[in-house]
């Protein structure tokens, strides 16, 4: 009865895979065409990833600012583009079947500041 269990979980998450890869991927001939699962897929990416930011800030203020700018205010720069990266996500999968479909709620790199460089 367990190995039926363990079979049944791992169909499961290889359906969600599956369905979470065909919401992202884009090939070249359905490129210029956005809709509904264009919009879902963006906002599922950008929950999905949206914890990367926080060492992605982190790497980008060390290498940009500098390493103690880095050390006590990266992480929490990272934690703020991060929470705001996944509330657009999360807004982009609810209103997927709204129209809108070519712009983003969030259209920043990993770990790219909102405020510009710290100068001193």
């Amino acid at each position: 009865m367990q190995t039926d269990s363990k079979v049944s979980r791992v169909v499961a998450i290889g359906l969600l895979a599956a369905m979470v890869s065909i919401c992202t991927v884009e090939t070249p001939v359905f490129a210029k065409r956005t809709g509904p699962m264009t919009k879902m897929g963006r906002g599922i990416k950008n929950i999905a990833i949206a914890i990367l930011d926080v060492p992605a800030t982190i790497g980008r203020a060390a290498h940009e600012d500098s390493v103690w700018y880095a050390l006590l205010l990266g992480p929490f720069e990272g934690i703020g583009n991060g929470f705001t990266r996944a509330v657009a996500g999360f807004l982009e999968v609810v209103s997927s079947p709204f129209p809108r479909y070519d712009r983003p709620l969030y259209d920043r790199r990993l770990g790219e500041s909102p405020i510009g460089r710290y100068d001193r």
